[in-house]
């Protein structure tokens, strides 16, 4: 820990140099010529563009499958539409009937389905939209184009997660940004022209069959130049132009399509921002992160832990990446499901566990604590099931069963003598007999 903080100090003090040696500088060049800074932003602050309603509304990689966008039910295979609606969706959930934190139908369809899908839609559309990107600004004076890497499928989960986890259904549709290209300029006036050159190109009867701007944000006009400071004008700022790219795949010969980005900024800027982007800064960051933002990660914790299903792989990485969290976590901590089974119950009663990972998390004490695994071993849901009756229906080996046996032995004879009045189920001609049966016998 003494380490930690003394690497934590270190970083707060190369950042708080290397800024204040940045602002001293700023003041300098201000003291130079007061004025002309402000005004120099100025066209970039009133950058418009008169753009048709469609290309104002919300902005989505499943909408513009047509020339005519006002109804986006009408698909013709050009854009990646989720699979199923949010209504059939919720049909199969209620259908389904399940309280068991691992079964999520939406989460599978938006985060393993539909992401994935887009991903490698984006993987087969980059090279074709750099380089038509590439042809488009070689004759702007005082440019530089810079090819985007593909956003890759952590970041890409991520952000779909953290930032739109609240917007419409599906959540991975709303990032627009896995291809991406930026373009900086020299000057504010060399901006504006290459913004009008490239909305002009993107206009024209050769790439209007291929392009279509459907979205801009501007920074540069939420920045107030009357509240115009040091410390904002050296803020990062752009202009995000997104394009719907299209083009005709090569095997088949059918149409596809998805939203781009375009970033267009300032030479100067992107500098401060490489300088920003020093590991040490991101190190500093992510720590902040960590410190200011705890319970929006722990939110993200117990929804990636749901998610896992008790999946082998998925548990490791989760025990591997966030093992301090399984302390904190509220779902394991104090779920209970409609029926009442606790974050123990549902593992018991899921068929996927894995003995070396469920040994590890249970009795290890490195990740649920062992007064939390015991007294959960001894809590039964609404209709009176130990989470060792679960273990003993769906657990696939005896290892495995026995992690649910409680540690202390009253606690331990009191889970088996309740087991003896368990119900068993039969199935006989597709129909469920319930058969009550009490057994005789010494623990």
């Amino acid at each position: 820990d003494s380490k930690w903080k003394l690497l934590q100090q270190l970083c707060r003090q190369y950042l708080r140099k290397t800024q204040e040696e940045h602002e001293t500088k700023q003041q300098i060049d201000d003291d130079d010529d007061d004025d002309d800074d402000d005004d120099e932003e100025e066209p970039l602050r009133s950058y418009r563009l008169s753009m048709s309603a469609n290309a104002l509304k919300q902005c989505r990689q499943d909408h513009y499958n047509n020339d005519n966008d006002d109804n986006d039910d009408n698909d013709n295979g050009v854009s990646i539409k989720c699979k199923m609606s949010e209504k059939e969706i919720l049909e199969m959930q209620m259908e389904m009937k399940s309280s068991d934190v691992d079964v999520n139908p939406k989460h599978v369809l938006d985060w393993d389905v539909y992401l994935k899908e887009l991903w490698l839609r984006a993987h087969q559309m980059n090279e074709s939209f750099q380089m038509e990107m590439k042809e488009i600004f070689k004759p702007c004076k005082g440019c530089r184009w810079e090819e985007g890497p593909v956003k890759t499928l952590e970041s890409y989960r991520r952000k779909a997660q953290m930032d739109y986890d609240c917007e419409v259904y599906p959540f991975s549709a709303h990032v627009l940004d896995i291809v991406r290209c930026r373009v900086t300029f020299d000057t504010p006036k060399h901006l504006v022209d290459g913004l009008k050159h490239f909305v002009h190109v993107l206009c024209s009867a050769e790439y209007q069959q291929r392009f279509r701007i459907v979205r801009i944000k501007n920074a540069f006009a939420a920045v107030n130049p009357l509240l115009s400071t040091t410390r904002t004008r050296t803020l990062y700022k752009d202009i995000k132009v997104n394009v719907q790219f299209r083009k005709i795949c090569a095997y088949n010969r059918s149409q596809v399509a998805m939203v781009t980005e375009v970033q267009f900024t300032l030479h100067a800027i992107a500098q401060q921002r490489q300088v920003q982007q020093h590991s040490l800064f991101r190190f500093l960051r992510s720590e902040m992160l960590h410190l200011k933002s705890s319970k929006d990660i722990q939110h993200w914790f117990d929804f990636q832990l749901q998610s896992a299903c008790f999946e082998s792989k998925d548990i490791a990485n989760l025990m591997y990446h966030c093992p301090r969290q399984f302390a904190l976590s509220p779902l394991v901590q104090h779920f209970h499901s409609a029926g009442g089974d606790t974050f123990l119950s549902q593992m018991a009663n899921n068929g996927q566990v894995q003995f070396p990972h469920a040994q590890t998390l249970l009795q290890s004490g490195s990740f649920i604590p062992f007064h939390v695994v015991q007294t959960q071993l001894v809590q039964d849901n609404h209709k009176g099931t130990f989470p060792l009756m679960h273990a003993l229906w769906k657990q696939p080996s005896i290892d495995c069963i026995k992690l649910f046996i409680p540690s202390y032995s009253e606690h331990a004879k009191m889970v088996w003598y309740a087991a003896n009045r368990v119900l068993f189920t039969k199935k006989i001609n597709n129909k469920i007999k319930l058969k009550s049966e009490q057994r005789e016998g010494n623990f």
